[in-house]
């Protein structure tokens, strides 16, 4: 320490730089600057990482998109516009659809209601990539869409192996 300075003032205390003129113990001491430690550069960049994945997880988690409806919620609904609605009910039961066969138009406005009479079901529609929910029984689910596409689809119960129990129908589109 300078001859100047009050050593009474820093009795007991550790000194990391010697005081410049006019300083105490009780003031900071001045420290250059330093670039940090290799240990906390990797920890840094550790942490960048993990803040990324996390980010990145997080958005596609908001952005996936399930291909299922509730009763209430007709998530599927392709542009409609005019027209009247083809309206049909099949009920699901013990492996099978009733009816088995839906037939429409090319551009017929279609609208779907499930109905599960036992057992857990849903019904999904090759094609159209449209499924309701799986509902218990005594439920009701809808799909509602428009019949863009022509052809003979299959559609099917995908719950454990119903579809290949025979839970299948077609849905034919003119």
């Amino acid at each position: 320490m300078d001859e100047d300075f009050p050593k009474h003032l820093c009795e007991g205390k550790q000194q990391i730089l010697k005081p410049l003129a006019g300083d105490s113990c009780y003031n900071l001491p001045r420290v250059e600057e330093s670039n940090g430690s290799p240990e906390n550069k990797k920890s840094t960049k550790l942490l960048v990482v993990v803040v990324v994945l996390v980010v990145l997880g997080m958005a596609g988690f908001l952005f996936s998109k399930t291909k299922t409806q509730s009763s209430n919620d007709l998530a599927n609904v392709k542009s409609i516009s005019g027209g009247p609605v083809k309206e049909f009910t099949v009920n699901g039961s013990s492996y099978k659809f009733d009816p088995e066969t839906i037939v429409v138009n090319k551009g017929d406005i279609v609208k779907i209601t499930f109905k599960d009479n036992d057992g857990r079901h849903n019904l999904g529609i090759d094609g159209y990539n449209l499924s309701t929910k799986i509902i218990g029984s005594g439920s009701e689910a809808q799909l509602q869409f428009v019949a863009d596409k022509a052809g003979s689809f299959e559609f099917y119960c995908s719950v454990g192996s119903h579809k290949s129990l025979g839970m299948t129908g077609t849905f034919v589109v003119k």
